[in-house]
């Protein structure tokens, strides 16, 4: 099976005094999936509050990419902080609901729900 090539990863940070948005967008495919992991985890250990992390244009994730999620859960609970997941597409929201995600991170809808 082919790994998908449609974009590269994109990370893009907005921080407030209360919420970061994380926005990945592209293809969160092995190749990127050190680097991913090493700045949710940068951005998990230096903010606080709530992190959002914005799927709208993440277009694919692998298993290390999911990885990479649990590891920023992790950080940011040993910082009494909260990660939470928004706008996930179908195919990433499937692989949230099949993998069990879901139970570990809250879902939003959309960005806007998921910062209030």
């Amino acid at each position: 099976m082919d790994t998908p090539h449609s974009g590269p990863l994109t990370i893009r940070v907005t921080q407030a005094p209360a919420v970061s948005i994380i926005r990945l967008g592209g293809m969160a495919t092995i190749d990127e999936a050190e680097r991913l992991t090493a700045e949710l985890r940068r951005i998990a250990g230096e903010a606080c509050g709530r992190l959002v992390v914005d799927l709208t244009d993440l277009e694919f994730i692998c298993s290390m990419g999911l990885g990479a999620l649990i590891v920023a859960h992790i950080v940011s609970q040993r910082r009494r902080c909260e990660l939470v997941l928004a706008a996930p597409q179908p195919a990433i929201r499937d692989v949230l609901f099949t993998t069990r995600l879901d139970k570990i991170f809250p879902v939003y809808a959309d960005v806007k729900a998921a910062v209030s």
